[in-house]
């Protein structure tokens, strides 16, 4: 394909040698190889435009820019009004348009994301549609599953992801759209027949600065990336939320308005039964996934589902088929005497969830593993550390990922939100801070590990160091002469 048939209707100034053959596309100098475009693109740290006498050095054809100046003299260019807009549609049109081809589902909230897309992923396998995933912890086709990097990357790995969903026979492919993505045009080129917003709580403030600027970047799901339904919770959006969406909504939740509606809800350590209403009838569902959240997110999928035209009864069948996501309320299974859960939770509301669903479960005692991510907001770790005292018998406040700061100053402000009356042990190094915790329990109570759920590195500092909070309990349970099965 021809450079002028990628950017058609694009290009400002054209400062290009002819019209020559395209031969892959890279916004990264390192990926570029003989015949590529390099989209010289501009994030929170580097500028594309300083890579491009690199790219051409490896056989870029030139740059793709929004701002030529920048680019170092000589490179040949594309000029254009939005790099990452450009790089969305050249990409849709290089590999042939797949989202032409297939169903696509956005996901986007605070927490519940990557729940919701596994399991409205396997509802849909479940009902003979071969589907994809793109999320936090994979990257799935029908036939393929790859380690994810981000949760959204940018546009030109999200297009490829999907022609290769298309290229293994998908016909649906549901998507985690994350505020960071929305806000920096990354799902450019992308239009969803479906939008999900799980829920809207306090996070990411380090990138978006204010509430209100988080949730306006969760609302362009909707507004610019939507071409179908909108399934929305029936209460709690912040004000102004649902101006400017113009797709048909559908609301859940038990709000006597919701229009798929919670009824019933009876959580167990194995499932949970409910109970929810959809167009005049009341439907009894079996989630083999516990904890009470996970209704929550099993309903926003089954209205995703009900916004592609299955019906309740298909929806049903299908919810039976769920599996719950790594790392999100993961229960290790072992012969311990006392329960051991990892979990994703690393915001007030998420970690609220999790101790209230842990708590509906009759535990003797909780206690809590957690911290916070260094170089982050640090506004929600107060918070956190109230909420844990809220919720827990015992708190163990411990490293998450301390990245460039001091993992004690770090807990020191969690701590500032804990009254002096609660239980709280300090342990900086998280393995000991796991093992402390493990060898604390006793029969009948439950150990919460939150805040890295899936993840397989800690960073500290600048370096990733391995560590996955489930394997590290494991082998500490074992090491305490505990059998633990996996897989």
């Amino acid at each position: 394909m021809r450079v002028s048939e990628l950017l058609r209707d694009q290009v400002i100034a054209w400062k290009l040698d002819g019209d020559p053959e395209v031969r892959g596309l890279a916004y990264d100098s390192r990926q570029v190889k003989p015949g590529f475009l390099f989209f010289a693109l501009r994030g929170t740290r580097h500028d594309g435009n300083r890579f491009g006498r690199e790219a051409l050095e490896r056989g870029a054809l030139g740059a793709v820019t929004d701002r030529p100046e920048a680019l170092p003299e000589g490179v040949p260019y594309l000029q254009v009004p939005d790099t990452r807009k450009a790089l969305g549609l050249a990409a849709r049109r290089f590999y042939g348009d797949p989202v032409a081809s297939l169903t696509l589902v956005g996901i986007t909230g605070t927490n519940g994301k990557t729940s919701t897309a596994f399991f409205l992923r396997a509802m849909l396998q479940a009902l003979g549609r071969p589907t994809g995933l793109m999320g936090t912890v994979y990257n799935l086709t029908p036939r393929r599953r790859e380690k994810a990097q981000l949760t959204t990357p940018e546009s030109l790995d999200i297009l490829a992801h999907l022609a290769r969903i298309r290229e293994d026979g998908g016909t649906h492919a549901v998507l985690e759209v994350s505020s960071h993505a929305l806000a920096q045009n990354r799902v450019a080129g992308v239009v969803f027949q479906v939008g999900v917003l799980t829920n809207i709580t306090r996070d990411h403030l380090d990138f978006h600065g204010t509430f209100e600027a988080y949730w306006r970047a969760k609302q362009r799901l909707f507004t610019r990336h939507l071409d179908g339904v909108a399934v929305l919770p029936a209460s709690g959006l912040p004000e102004g939320f649902r101006e400017g969406i113009e797709s048909q909504v559908i609301t859940y939740g038990p709000e006597e308005n919701a229009d798929l509606r919670l009824l019933e809800a009876n959580p167990g350590a194995k499932g949970s039964a409910f109970v929810f209403a959809w167009r005049g009838e009341s439907y009894r569902a079996w989630l083999p996934v516990p904890g009470r959240f996970q209704v929550w997110n099993a309903l926003a999928a089954l209205g995703a589902l009900f916004a592609l035209g299955f019906s309740a009864e298909e929806g049903l069948e299908a919810l039976r088929h769920v599996e719950p996501a790594p790392g999100r309320f993961q229960l290790l299974q072992t012969d311990a005497p006392f329960q051991v859960v990892i979990d994703y939770a690393h915001t007030p509301d998420g970690l609220a969830h999790l101790l209230h669903a842990a708590r509906e479960l009759k535990p003797r005692r909780l206690i809590v593993v957690f911290g916070a991510g260094g170089d982050r907001d640090r506004g929600k770790r107060p918070l956190m550390g109230k909420v844990a005292a809220e919720g827990a018998d015992l708190i163990v406040l411990t490293s998450d990922n301390p990245r460039t700061e001091d993992p004690l100053k770090i807990i020191e402000e969690i701590r500032a939100g804990v009254p002096e009356t609660a239980a709280v042990q300090v342990l900086p190094d998280r393995r000991e801070a796991i093992a402390w915790a493990l060898k604390e329990a006793q029969p009948g109570d439950w150990v919460l590990i939150a805040g890295r759920g899936h993840e397989e590195t800690q960073v500290v500092g600048t370096e990733r160091r391995p560590f996955q909070d489930a394997r590290v309990a494991a082998e500490i349970l074992r090491n305490m002469g505990y059998a633990v099965h996996t897989g």
